[in-house]
């Protein structure tokens, strides 16, 4: 009885002691913790004088290595993610050694997460200076892998440091799509996408000589309708919002652009130029022959009425907001928009003005092309390119090209900076420019497609 007596006493003893201990520990039993790149143990023996702590860390319970030795009360330490881990800590003080229990936590990192993806689920995408975004929520180190697609074709793999890339062109009206492949710190790979988009076909008027068609583009197919046609020869045509200006021989005609013409009007000489301009909410048309300049009204299109006529051996017409330009075979007529002459300037050998802003001309001669400035009233000669053979040539907001007979076609900047040239074997009749296409009519009046060099 005395035995038995002792041994309660004893193990009551043990359980108060035991019950005294209390350990601060994190993460705690069964913890489900984020992945961060460092994870932090932290214990503590409350209310005892620790000398220092030894802590025990491995994937297998039965298996725990030694991971610190030392008085702190906490260790940093880097682990891989997805994984269960067991820990436990040995305390040591003057007199006793404490002791937790065998801890687990899982350690969790989870997929990645791509949000904002752009260009996605949209059609008419503008096929030029595409930029593809998106942004990514990881915690871990990783690197991405941008993949293109044409329809179900790899154009494109390219390894990239930020969440976006630009892409100066694809082509117009097809399908593509696009996917991210993360691959992160411990080579595990998430896959992305795709994501699907559709650009924006290219519509424009082109003209074979003696029709006008209407050109909507899906890569290389090009669909062509026509909806002008002329027994005689296309001298040239505007495309003016919609409607098409169109001259031919000592006529110019009017349609919409649905094919429907609005109206005609008939000089008495072969038109040598014409050209549009939108003043003071008017539309004019300036037409030049060999022995008159005449400006018509054609805001309505459907009623076209002499404004002004001005007798002289003009060849060539175009304003600015501030000029209209004249020219002869070796003169410039500068006048204002009230027809007064501010100026002439001799001794140049022109054909055409084929542009011209508040900066200035260019000039198209039988030898050259020739980028003119026009400050204090006076002309001046900027630059000059020797080319020969011109029999034809395109324009748009960014950049001025000319086809040759020789089957070449140069393309300039404003500033007449030579910036592209393309060889066409089967030759150029006419042609037009859309992103880094080039659509022409060859000289069996094929339309075809080639495009620009370094942009493909």
């Amino acid at each position: 009885m005395k035995k038995y007596l002792l041994t309660m006493m004893f193990l009551l003893t043990f359980t108060f002691l035991f019950s005294q201990i209390q350990w601060n520990t994190s993460p705690s039993n069964y913890e489900i913790v984020p992945y961060n790149k460092t994870i932090t143990l932290n214990f503590n023996l409350i209310e005892r004088d620790v000398l220092f702590y030894i802590v025990y860390l491995g994937e297998n319970k039965n298996n725990l290595k030694d991971i610190y030795k030392g008085k702190e009360n906490y260790v940093h330490i880097q682990l891989t993610p997805n994984k269960n881990y067991f820990w436990k800590v040995i305390a040591y003080t003057k007199d006793k050694i404490y002791s937790t229990e065998t801890l687990k936590f899982f350690l969790e990192l989870k997929s990645p997460v791509i949000t904002n993806c752009s260009p996605a689920n949209l059609y008419n995408v503008f096929p030029e200076n595409i930029e593809f975004k998106w942004n990514v929520d990881f915690n871990a180190n990783y690197i991405q892998n941008f993949i293109l697609y044409e329809k179900n074709k790899k154009i494109l793999e390219k390894r990239v440091e930020n969440n976006s890339l630009k892409i100066t062109y694809l082509k117009p009206g097809l399908q593509y799509k696009w996917k991210i492949i993360i691959t992160d710190e411990f080579g595990k790979k998430y896959y992305y996408g795709p994501y699907i988009f559709y650009t924006k076909p290219y519509e424009f008027y082109i003209s074979n000589e003696y029709s006008i068609f209407k050109v909507k583009t899906y890569g290389e197919f090009l669909e062509k309708k026509e909806i002008f046609n002329s027994k005689d020869r296309i001298k040239n045509y505007i495309p003016f919002h919609q409607f098409i200006i169109i001259n031919i021989k000592s006529k110019i005609e009017i349609i919409h652009n649905l094919g429907n013409k609005t109206s005609e009007i008939l000089l008495n000489n072969e038109i040598s130029d014409f050209y549009i301009e939108e003043y003071n909410n008017q539309v004019l048309l300036y037409i030049t022959t060999d022995n008159q300049l005449c400006v018509y009204d054609i805001t309505n299109p459907y009623y076209p009425y002499i404004l002004k006529k001005l007798k002289g051996d003009y060849i060539s017409v175009s304003t600015n907001s501030k000029y209209i330009f004249l020219l002869s075979k070796n003169t410039i007529t500068v006048m204002n928009h009230n027809f007064k002459k501010l100026n002439i300037s001799r001794n140049f050998n022109n054909v055409k003005i084929i542009y011209n802003d508040n900066a200035g001309l260019i000039i198209l001669t039988n030898d050259s092309i020739k980028k003119i400035s026009y400050k204090n009233n006076k002309f001046k000669t900027e630059k000059e390119f020797s080319l020969k053979l011109i029999n034809n040539y395109f324009i748009s907001k960014n950049i001025i090209s000319f086809s040759t007979k020789n089957k070449e076609l140069y393309i300039f900047d404003h500033n007449l900076n030579l910036i592209n040239y393309l060889y066409l074997n089967d030759g150029i009749k006419s042609y037009s420019i859309y992103g880094n296409g080039v659509y022409y009519f060859n000289n069996k009046n094929e339309l075809k497609i080639a495009y620009l060099k370094g942009s493909e």
